[in-house]
């Protein structure tokens, strides 16, 4: 919630997606509580049919999505932000667990790369992902940081990526 009151803050309108309809309740009843005006808070299961369609974004911000959906998911995820981003000016921000991460040793084997422990997780190969998403969208990297020490919460300090994309 933090992060989406950083852009609030920023006089920048903010549409929130999340898949948890709790999430979004939640966000809703903060949303009214404190009086945001430029805050949109929508469901979004990502391999349905998009609400988000004819609507276009100059920044999309991705923090701990892209290692909660499949690699099918991730491609569907990937053609929906090419389709909203703006051309030469979206930018799009991702933060995500990479297969460095701690979790990876735990819960449940799936694949390679997937776990299931209190839920499921994709823990993603950085160098790949950047491949794949070069290769489907029109962009450059204009931020890059992989390490620990980015999210810290209580005992987590998750192995992470972050990343921002320009569109060409």
């Amino acid at each position: 919630m933090e992060e989406i009151l950083f852009f609030a803050d920023k006089k920048l309108n903010v549409t929130s997606v999340d898949k948890s309809d709790i999430a979004v309740r939640n966000n809703l009843i903060y949303k009214e509580k404190y009086r945001y005006k430029n805050i949109n808070f929508i469901r979004l299961d990502i391999n349905k049919r998009s609400i988000l369609k004819g609507k276009k974004y100059d920044y999309i911000y991705l923090r701990f999505f892209v290692h909660t959906i499949t690699h099918l998911s991730q491609r569907r995820l990937f053609k929906l932000l090419n389709r909203i981003g703006k051309k030469h000016t979206s930018l799009i921000m991702l933060e995500f667990r990479t297969i460095s991460d701690e979790l990876m040793k735990e819960g449940k084997i799936i694949s390679n790369y997937e776990r299931i422990n209190s839920h499921y997780r994709r823990f993603i190969n950085t160098k790949d992902f950047i491949k794949e998403f070069m290769s489907s969208i029109k962009c450059k990297i204009v931020y890059f940081h992989e390490g620990k020490g980015m999210s810290i919460f209580k005992k987590d300090n998750p192995h992470l990526c972050r990343l921002v994309f320009k569109k060409k």
